[in-house]
Order: structure tokens, then sequence, then C-alpha cells
């Protein structure tokens, strides 16, 4: 019922401009599949020219070169709509070890996700929907939102706190909102920032929502990594789930990537300090 999707290669390279190195992706993945996360975001597709070591992508071909052999997660790429030539997103085949494209836009980009919509699922590859900064919505412009995107029967659609300036109430309104307008086989994500501490909590109560009703997977990075105060933790909600859920995530895997890869990072650039973010939250009361 529940399953997580680790996406601190995209997230966290909001602080170090996405320079994760061939050599760093391979041991990521690698340890990230041994600690039995079902879901592993590699980074962005996006037009531009960029080096081998970002985990940015011009071409859906060159993610092949970072996952390694051992790897059993499934691998997702996200685009934001306007910034990746549609005429880029290629058949999925056997080669190709791209399983999942998440399509994100933001609110003003509403009309035109959908050719997007429509080639990633016709070229054969899960498709995940993430409407940014979901707190900008009217509740009525997310019921119409909604019943347009179902239309389209994703795999996938992720409720994304974008701000992070959710409450416990907004998670559960914004979840049956979004239960009463999807396709029961639609599976719902969470995809949670930390601006305001908020992140663990706020996935509890979506887990809770979702219990019985829907399969969800949860959104994290190791650490938090990511813009900002950063994100949920991959090793919080992964131990959260071992001891409530009956999950066995491997935690030893999640720690040694924690110790050696993500927290020389986290202490040389994360933004951890969450005033700016509070003040913001006071001009919108």
């Amino acid at each position: 019922m529940y399953k997580l999707l680790d996406s601190t290669l995209r997230e966290g390279g909001y602080l170090n401009n996405w320079e994760f190195d061939k050599e760093f992706c391979f041991d990521f993945i690698s340890k990230l599949s041994k600690a039995k996360v079902e879901y592993i975001e590699v980074g962005f597709l996006k037009d531009g020219n960029f080096s081998e070591n970002q985990t940015l992508f011009n071409q859906i071909e060159d993610i092949n070169k970072i996952i390694p052999n051992d790897n059993t997660s499934k691998i997702c790429a996200m685009i934001m709509v306007d910034e990746y030539d549609i005429d880029k997103i290629i058949p999925k085949t056997s080669e190709i070890k791209l399983d999942c494209i998440r399509l994100s836009f933001k609110k003003d980009k509403i009309n035109n996700i959908y050719p997007y919509l429509t080639k990633i699922k016709e070229c054969g590859y899960e498709l995940f929907i993430n409407p940014t900064y979901i707190d900008k919505y009217s509740d009525l412009e997310l019921i119409n939102l909604f019943e347009k995107l179902n239309e389209f029967l994703p795999q996938y659609v992720s409720l994304v706190d974008t701000n992070g300036f959710l409450s416990k109430n907004d998670i559960v309104r914004i979840f049956y909102l979004m239960n009463n307008h999807f396709d029961k086989q639609t599976t719902f994500c969470c995809h949670l920032h930390n601006n305001l501490y908020r992140a663990f909590e706020n996935t509890k109560s979506y887990i809770k929502e979702c219990f019985n009703k829907r399969n969800l997977i949860i959104d994290s990075t190791i650490l938090g990594l990511g813009r900002g105060v950063g994100n949920l933790p991959t090793e919080q909600i992964a131990l959260y789930l071992n001891e409530k859920y009956n999950k066995e995530y491997h935690l030893e895997q999640i720690i040694e990537l924690l110790d050696d890869k993500i927290y020389p990072i986290f202490k040389e650039k994360q933004e951890a300090n969450p005033a700016k973010y509070f003040r913001e939250k006071l001009k919108l009361i």
C-alpha cells in the first residue's frame, strides 16, 4: 500500500547545481535499491547542454549511463512543462532504463500540459502528475483541474506542497478533493517540503487518510536535502513505515549514504534557516 520515492538526486541538485558524478550516482542508486526503496528519481529531463557529471539530462538515453546493473528500483525523471522539447520523449523500450516520467507544472502552465500527458502515455512510461504550489489553488480550481487530469487516467498524481505551508487540515481537505475526482486505480503521491517543519507530521496525516482507500507513494530525500529547509527525510519516513506498517526498508544502506554521500553536501550547502519561510507565511495570513 505504501512505497517510497527518493528524489535526492533531483531535489538535492538545487544546492549543488546537480553536480552528482557517475560514480556518485552508481553508488547512490545501488544502495537505495539494496535498501528496497521502490522508486528513485534521478534528475531532470531538460533542454540544454550539460556535463556528464550532472543529473540533468538532454536525452532520455543519457539516463542509462548512471544506472548500475544491480538496480531493482523503478527509475524516474522529472520534466517541467515548457522546459523540455516534447519531441525528445521517445518510446520506452527494454534498452531504456527510465521507467517513469514525472510531469511538473505551475498554475500558469496548466493549458500547456496536455500534449505532454498524451505523449508520455503514448510512449509507454508510467505517468506521474505533479501540480506544484498546490496552496495557490482554490478548491474549485483544484476540482476543475483534477477532473480534467482524470481524463488521462494517470498512474500517479501528487499532492505537492512546494512552499511547505499546508496544515494537517489542508492535507486532509485536499486528499478528499483528490479522492473524489480521480479514478480509483490512480495511486496518490505525497511531496512535502519542510519549510515550517511540518513535512513528517503532514505525511503521517496523508498516510492515515489513504489507509484502505488509496495506494500511496511518499517522496523524500536523504537528510531532507533540498531547497531552503529541505524535504521530508528518507531515513525518517523509512523508519516510520518499518515500525508502523511492517515495511522492510534496509536502513543501514540509507544511513551509509547519509554519512558518506549526503552529509558533506548538507553541511556545505543546506540553507537550514526557517526564519524567512515563517516571514513569508505571516505575509499570507
